[in-house]
C-alpha cells in the first residue's frame, strides 16, 4: 500500500488463533485425527524436526518476555503506544467453560480456549477481561466455591485436546469473585480439565488434570488440596499416557466422588484418543482410594464426561466416545453404579460427535431428570426420547463445550460464543460480544480503505473495522485464511478455506465458485496453503502445495505447476512436507521465493529453481518477505523448539539468498511466525510476529522492542 496508508495490522491468537472446522452441521471439516487443523499447523511449526514440544522452554520464554517488557524503558520512540482493537466482537470464538454465580446470576465468568477469562456483573450487558495479566490464556474450567462464592478456582489449559491444545500453567485462585487471580499450583500438569470443591468446606479442592499431551510422564491425574489450594497431593494416577478428564463430587455426600480417566497423547507423529485406562472410577472416602466402576464398557472407550443428579447422590450419567471418535454410549445409573442403562439411540449415536468425540465430552443431568448431551449440537433426553435443541436454530453456533443452569435459565458455551435461553422456550440469545475470534490471516482490499478482512477458525472470512466492531459481516463460512483482491475488476476476489480450497467471486461476494482448476484433489498441501495475486499488472497468481503453481492473470484461475517437489520428500506424512511460505520480488516480476515445512528455501528465476537454504536452520519456514526497496534483499523466519535451542530465527539476504545473515539481535528466546518490512525506510524498520506479541526494530535487527502497552501475551 502507499506509504501514507502504511499500517501494522496484527492478528493475535487472543482476539482473532489455535484451532479449524466448517460451521456446517452436516458437512464437518474438522479433523477426525486423520486431518489437520490450523492449530495443528501452529503446533507443527514448533516441533519440526523434533518429535515433541518443549513446554518448559516455551513458558520460560514467555516469562522472559513478560519480565523484559515490564522492566524495559525501550530504545525506540513510538513503540510504547497502545494497540487499537478493530474487532470483530459479534463473530464470537471458542468458549470452553461458563460459570454462573450460585447466588447472583448476574455474575458470570467465561473461559475461552485461548483468549483468557471474562466477567460480567450485569448478566452479560458488559464484560471485563480478568485474566489478561497471565502468561497463559487458555481456560479449561472455572468453579465458584459453593460455601463462599467470593472464592473461585480456575484451571488453565485446553481440555478439548486437538493438535495444538494450548497448554496451561496450572490452577489459579480468586478471593474477590473472579476480579483478580493468583497462582495456586500444579503448573506441570499443563491441562486442568475440571475443578470441584467440597460443598461446605472451601479448603477441600479437587483438580482433574490431563498432563502434557506431548509426552508420557507422571504429571497428570487427580490432585486434592486440603488447604484451599496452597498445596496439592496426587490421589489418583492411571498411567503415563492417561490423565483425568472429569471429576464430580456429590453435594449430598461429599465423600462420594467419581472420575473419568482418558488415554490422550498427541505429538506430531502420534495420536491416541482411546485406550486401556479410559474408565470411570469411584471413591467412597473423599478421594483417598478409588475403584473401577462396573457396568460401563471398559474397551473401545475414549473421552468420558460425568454428571450427578443435583438432588440424588445415587443417580448419575456418563457419556463416552469410542476409538473412532463416535458416541459409544450415554449411560445412566440410579443405584450408584451397580447397574447402568445405555440411553443412546441410533439418531444421537450417528450425529452427536461426527467422529470428533475427543473434542467434546460434557453431559449434564438436571433435578427433574432431563439429560443434556453436548457435541456438534445440544441434545436433550426427556420422556424417553432424544431431541436436538440447536440444529434448527441458526442463531446458535455449532460445537458445544459446556452447559450450566441457573434458576429457569440455561447457559451454553460453543465454538462461536456463549448463549442463554429460558428452559423450554427454544429462544436463544447471545450473552457476550467479545473480541475472541481465533483469526489466522488478515487482508486489506485496495478498494475498501480502512476495512480488514480476516480468516478465522470455525467462523469463516469476515470483514469490518472498529467503527463496526459489533457488526462485522461474514463473507464465507467455514475456516478462513487469506483473501486476495484483483485490482481489476473491483468486484472480484479470492477467499481461501481449509486445505487450500480456493473460492472466487466476481460479484463482491454474492456468489462463489471453485478456483483450483488444474490442482489435483489429492495434492499434498498445507491446511493454510500459501497463495497470492501478483502486484504486477499481469495479476498472475501463485500457490504452493508441495510444489509451486502459477495461473495467468484471470478471475477464472487455471493452475499449472512450475516446480517439482520442493520439500525433502514425503517422509513423515503429507502434512509435514509442504510449501508454507511463498513470495515474489517487489521489483522483478516472476522472481519467486518458496519455503517449506521441512526447512527448505528456494529461489525461482530464469525458469529454474535453486535451493538457497543450506546455511539456514533445518526448521519450519514460517514466512518469506521480499524487500520493498532493495532488489536483492529477502527475509525469512523459522520456528521450532528443542531443549536448549529456543533461538528466535530470522535471517536476511542481500544477494537473493546465496548468503544469509542472522538479525535476531536481542530478541527473546521465542518463536517467530512472520516478518514485515515498513516501506520507504530502506529496510531499517522491521516487525516480527512472535508467540508473545509483536517486536520491532529501527536499526535493522540489532535491537528489538516489544510493541505496545496493551497487547496480551499471545501468539501473533
Amino acid at each position: 500500500m502507499p506509504h501514507s496508508q502504511a499500517k501494522l495490522i496484527v492478528l493475535s491468537l487472543f482476539s482473532l488463533v489455535v484451532l479449524g472446522c466448517s460451521s456446517s452441521r452436516k458437512h464437518r471439516e474438522e479433523d477426525h485425527e486423520n486431518k489437520q487443523r490450523p492449530s495443528e499447523l501452529f503446533y507443527q511449526q514448533r516441533t519440526y524436526p523434533e518429535r515433541s514440544f518443549n513446554i518448559s522452554g516455551y513458558f520460560k520464554a514467555m516469562d522472559q518476555v513478560s519480565e523484559k517488557t515490564h522492566l524495559r524503558s525501550g530504545p525506540f520512540n513510538g513503540f510504547n503506544g497502545s494497540w487499537n482493537a478493530e474487532g470483530p466482537n459479534n463473530v464470537g470464538g471458542r468458549i470452553n467453560c461458563i460459570a454462573v454465580h450460585p447466588i447472583n446470576s448476574d455474575i458470570i465468568l467465561l473461559g475461552t480456549a485461548s483468549g483468557g477469562m471474562f466477567r460480567t456483573s450485569n448478566g452479560g450487558k458488559n464484560w471485563t477481561p480478568v485474566f489478561d495479566n497471565q502468561n497463559t490464556l487458555a481456560i479449561g474450567d472455572i468453579t465458584f466455591v459453593p460455601s463462599n462464592p467470593d472464592i473461585v478456582f480456575a484451571g488453565t489449559g485446553d481440555p478439548n485436546i486437538s493438535g495444538y491444545p494450548f497448554v496451561g500453567s496450572g490452577v489459579y485462585k480468586s478471593i474477590d469473585g473472579g476480579l483478580t487471580w493468583t497462582y495456586s499450583g500444579l503448573k506441570e500438569t499443563r491441562i486442568v480439565s475440571r475443578i470441584v470443591v467440597h460443598p461446605t468446606n472451601p479448603s477441600i479442592v479437587f483438580a482433574a488434570t490431563m498432563g502434557s499431551p506431548f509426552e508420557r510422564n507422571e504429571d497428570r491425574g487427580l490432585y486434592r488440596s486440603v488447604n484451599g489450594g496452597l498445596t496439592w497431593t496426587k490421589v489418583f494416577f492411571a498411567s503415563t499416557q492417561a490423565g483425568v478428564i472429569d471429576v464430580i463430587l456429590s453435594t449430598q455426600n461429599p465423600n462420594l466422588l467419581y472420575l473419568a480417566s482418558w488415554d490422550r497423547i498427541r505429538t506430531n507423529r502420534e495420536s491416541i484418543i482411546a485406550g486401556p485406562s479410559s474408565k470411570v472410577y469411584r471413591s467412597l472416602d473423599g478421594g483417598t482410594s478409588w475403584n473401577v466402576v462396573g457396568g460401563i464398557p471398559t474397551t473401545d472407550i475414549g473421552r468420558i464426561g460425568l454428571s450427578f443428579a443435583p438432588t440424588s447422590p445415587t443417580t448419575l450419567v456418563a457419556i463416552a466416545s469410542n476409538a473412532a471418535g463416535d458416541l459409544k454410549g450415554i449411560y445412566r445409573t440410579t443405584n450408584s453404579g451397580s447397574t447402568w442403562t445405555n440411553l443412546a439411540t441410533t439418531s444421537i449415536s450417528q450425529n452427536l460427535f461426527s467422529g470428533m468425540g475427543w473434542y467434546f465430552g460434557k453431559v449434564a443431568i438436571t433435578a427433574n431428570g432431563e439429560i443434556y448431551a453436548l457435541g456438534v449440537d445440544l441434545w436433550r433426553y426427556r420422556n424417553n426420547n432424544w431431541e436436538n435443541l440447536t440444529e434448527a436454530v441458526d442463531k446458535v453456533h455449532v460445537d458445544m463445550h459446556d452447559v450450566t443452569f441457573s434458576g429457569n435459565f440455561m447457559y451454553l458455551a460453543t465454538d462461536g460464543g456463549a448463549y442463554k435461553t429460558e428452559v423450554n422456550s427454544g429462544v436463544w440469545s447471545k450473552i457476550e460480544n467479545l473480541g475472541i475470534t481465533q483469526c489466522y490471516r488478515v487482508s486489506i482490499s485496495p478498494h475498501a480503505n480502512g476495512k480488514y478482512w480476516i480468516g478465522s477458525q470455525d467462523n469463516g472470512t469476515t470483514v469490518g473495522n472498529s467503527s463496526t466492531a459489533n457488526q462485522w459481516n461474514t463473507v464465507l463460512a467455514g475456516d478462513g485464511f487469506r483473501t486476495q483482491f484483483f485490482r481489476s475488476p473491483r468486484n472480484a476476489f479470492i477467499v481461501e478455506l481449509q486445505e487450500g480450497n480456493l473460492m472466487v467471486t466476481r460479484d463482491s461476494g454474492q456468489s462463489f465458485t471453485g478456483a483450483t482448476l488444474g490442482m489435483q484433489v489429492s495434492e499434498r498441501k498445507s491446511w493454510d496453503m500459501p497463495y497470492f495475486i501478483s502486484p504486477f499488472p499481469s495479476q498472475n497468481m501463485y500457490a504452493g502445495t508441495y510444489r509451486v503453481f502459477r495461473s495467468a492473470g484471470s478471475t477464472s484461475p487455471v493452475w499449472q505447476n512450475i516446480s517439482a517437489d520442493l520439500t525433502k520428500g514425503n517422509i513423515y506424512g503429507d502434512k509435514f512436507h509442504v510449501v508454507t511460505a511463498l513470495a515474489e520480488s517487489r521489483q522483478t516480476e516472476g522472481l519467486l521465493y518458496a519455503g517449506t515445512s521441512d526447512g527448505n528455501v528456494w529461489i525461482y528465476e530464469q525458469k529454474s529453481w535453486f535451493k538457497i537454504s543450506d546455511s539456514l536452520p533445518n526448521r519450519y519456514v514460517t514466512s518469506i518477505r521480499t524487500s520493498p526497496s532493495r532488489t536483492n534483499s529477502v527475509y525469512v523466519t523459522h520456528s521450532g523448539y528443542k531443549d536448549n535451542d529456543n533461538t528466535p530465527l530470522i535471517h536476511v539476504s542481500t544477494d537473493k539468498g546465496f548468503s544469509w545473515k542472522p538479525i535476531k539481535g536481542d530478541l527473546p528466546d521465542i518463536a517467530l511466525n512472520d516478518v514485515a518490512i515498513l516501506p520507504n525506510q530502506n529496510d531499517s524498520i522491521l516487525f516480527v510476529a512472535t508467540d508473545a506479541g509483536v517486536f520491532g526494530t529501527k536499526n535493522r535487527g540489532r535491537n528489538w522492542q516489544r510493541l505496545g502497552k496493551n497487547m496480551q501475551m499471545v501468539p501473533v
